[in-house]
């Protein structure tokens, strides 16, 4: 299978004598006030004036203007002929750079028709291309130009510690770094745009210094060459100036160079104030207007779109549109709950994410309109038993040039679509004949699920919380189905009903107060879904599983379980039904398993806990047994270790393949 499937297809001068009132947030905006804008124009770091000293003069309200609009066209004039044109822009159609969830994690090339040009399998090329102490996890993915993809890797070691940009051609398995940020330093913005390359680098130091870097691609050479960035006498001046998480379209990576051509500034935060950075070095200071705690997530030259949290519990949230021209910020109405996707075309889209009940929810997409000052559910779809982990609406979300990409379940896949969000907030759906991901679940019947939620008597918290699918096989698909939907049901149950042993402990009036404020800890969620299914040599009837467990912490545990049906039968069976050696030589062919993989890395890089591979040897002997974590394939077995066992929690399952005839001597399951 290739990695890559190729797809036919004036001057004016403003002296300002006047203060404004002090402008804090509260309740629905700026309590109402009129406001005048204070703005600062200047090279100079040293020549801010403070938001202390606007608020000292705050009675003197003149305001003194001295125009020269005449002279000021002319001079614009003169410097637009004499501005030579920059020579590094290639004029190159849009294309939308789409990357599928983490589960298949393939990556989609569509051009400005939506036509799809390309398409890799990323987790094939983490696979095949071998880059010494460098692992290209598909999340690292950040640019494509023509067949080169561009990763973005963190490294950290003992003398260096950044990011290295690497370039790769996937259908040769070429790869060349391009480039590395200074030590302890940060890449980010990266952009495909008008040819090139473009992101912005940070040092790292307290000084907050920062530049971006272009370059240009020769994709057939495999030549990548740094150019001058367009706006670098204008970069050179921003310096303390930190833009690196102030989104203006939050769901796609932008360069200034871009935003710059655009719209003319960047929005940037110095010390508890922000600034909007112009193309031509000047600096404006927006007044310290949004507080401390505040997180943006969007602008364009009149809006920017933010929120505060309402208290320390960093639950409930307050949303604001700010606007740049009149200096006044108005409330949103907008569920609490909804995260943002984008903001284009003065409208904020949002998924709402709505349970029904513990486990079962429903997916709104919402605009706000914000001139209108309003906000339309677009589209609304809810959870399918089966297909758990789809998210239709939000996956592979990216909006860019107007319209929006994401994912809908047709059946029993998952589709790539384009939209378009009209001047009356309506959606309009284009289907893209792409499939994402195709689920087997509903191949050989159907998936229903079970639900249970407790709350404390006294103070209505969270103790526990489950939810678990069983699988209701067909009659004429299945043999002895009525069994093993049974036995199916009975495994449900026996989940949903495990609860939280420890709740009655901490289940008192007395203890209310303490439980509301550290309620996390003590709800215990269990969920259980069903992730594949299949017959293997027409007997056997496989249910395989995906869970999570949690109850407090930084993270709680993932599982994985199979259930295996003899269909003659229709009784359970494990490995100890087929496997007639002794304990200790699985034992033993587990082992060399973990052990030659761990020799597959370069040294010192081996995703394992221990120190060589003697002695990861060692503990897989131990760690395993005939009732291990064990799923039937066609041709053998996968032995599975949990997070912990031999490597991080980061680390995740380690799976080792085993066929059937290093385990019985035979092709295949069926004797």
């Amino acid at each position: 299978m290739s990695m890559m499937k190729f797809v036919n297809r004036s001057k004016r001068k403003c002296v300002i004598a006047a203060l404004v009132t002090a402008m804090a947030i509260s309740g629905c905006g700026l309590n109402g006030l009129e406001r005048l804008p204070e703005i600062i124009k200047h090279q100079d770091k040293a020549s801010e004036a403070s938001f202390e000293d606007t608020q000292a003069a705050v009675e003197d309200v003149s305001l003194e203007v001295e125009t020269d609009q005449s002279a000021a066209e002319d001079t614009t004039d003169q410097q637009n002929q004499e501005k030579e044109p920059y020579p590094y822009e290639e004029d190159l159609p849009d294309q939308y750079l789409v990357k599928a969830t983490d589960i298949s994690n393939n990556l989609y090339i569509l051009d400005e028709n939506e036509e799809l040009l390309r398409t890799y399998d990323l987790n094939e090329i983490k696979e095949q291309v071998k880059i010494e102490n460098v692992v290209l996890e598909p999340y690292s993915v950040v640019a494509e130009k023509n067949g080169v993809l561009i990763y973005r890797i963190y490294i950290s070691g003992k003398d260096y510690t950044g990011y290295y940009i690497f370039a790769v051609k996937p259908q040769t398995g070429e790869y060349k770094k391009i480039s590395q940020t200074p030590n302890g330093g940060d890449a980010y913005g990266f952009d495909m745009y008008k040819g090139r390359l473009c992101m912005t680098v940070s040092t790292g130091n307290d000084a907050g210094e920062w530049s971006v870097k272009c370059f240009q691609i020769d994709e057939d050479k495999f030549e990548f060459t740094e150019v001058p960035a367009k706006y670098a006498d204008a970069y050179s001046s921003f310096a303390g100036y930190n833009s690196q998480y102030i989104y203006r379209n939050e769901s796609e990576g932008e360069s200034p160079e871009r935003i710059l051509d655009e719209m003319d500034f960047i929005l940037a935060k110095r010390d508890k104030s922000y600034y909007r950075l112009y193309k031509d070095g000047t600096i404006q200071k927006v007044l310290k207007l949004f507080g401390d705690e505040i997180i943006i997530m969007a602008y364009d030259e009149t809006s920017v779109i933010y929120y505060q949290y309402e208290d320390e519990s960093y639950t409930n949230r307050k949303f604001y549109c700010f606007n740049l021209l009149n200096m006044t910020s108005d409330r949103i109405d907008v569920p609490n709950s909804a995260n943002t996707l984008a903001y284009m075309d003065k409208k904020l889209l949002m998924a709402d994410k709505e349970e029904t009940e513990y486990g079962v929810s429903t997916t709104k997409l919402i605009s706000y309109d914000v001139e209108k000052g309003k906000y339309d559910v677009l589209a609304e779809r809810q959870m399918k038993p089966g297909m758990h982990y789809y998210y239709p609406l939000r996956d592979c979300f990216i909006a860019a040039h107007n319209k929006i990409f994401f994912a809908d379940i047709v059946g029993n896949k998952e589709q790539l679509f384009c939209g378009q969000v009209s001047s009356n907030n309506e959606l309009s759906i284009k289907d893209l004949n792409v499939v994402l991901r195709e689920s087997d679940v509903f191949e050989y019947g159907e998936v229903k699920y079970l639900s249970k939620s407790r709350n404390c008597p006294f103070c209505d918290i969270p103790i526990d919380n489950a939810y678990a699918e069983y699988y209701v096989p067909s009659a004429d698909k299945v043999r002895n189905s009525e069994l093993i939907a049974s036995d199916l049901f009975d495994m449900a149950q026996t989940s949903i009903n495990y609860g939280n042993p420890d709740a009655e402990e901490y289940i008192h009036e007395d203890g209310c107060d303490h439980d509301q404020e550290y309620s996390q800890m003590y709800n215990m969620t269990d969920d259980e879904v069903i992730d594949s299914v299949g017959i293997i040599d027409d007997r056997y009837f496989y249910v395989n599983y995906q869970g999570y467990w949690y109850n407090g912490g930084a993270h709680g545990m993932p599982s994985k379980d199979q259930y295996l049906y003899d269909m003659d039968t229709g009784k359970r069976v494990s490995l100890t039904d087929f496997y007639t050696g002794t304990e200790n030589e699985l034992k033993a062919i587990v082992a060399q398993k973990v052990k030659e993989d761990y020799e597959s890395y370069a040294f010192g890089t081996a995703p394992y806990w221990m120190e060589n591979s003697k002695i990861a040897y060692e503990k897989a002997y131990e760690y395993s047994s005939l009732n291990g974590c064990i799923f039937f394939g066609e041709d053998g077995i996968d032995y599975i270790f949990y997070p912990y066992d031999l490597g991080s929690y980061a680390d995740g399952f380690k799976t080792y393949h085993i066929t059937y005839q290093e385990l019985f001597g035979r092709e295949h399951l069926v004797q």
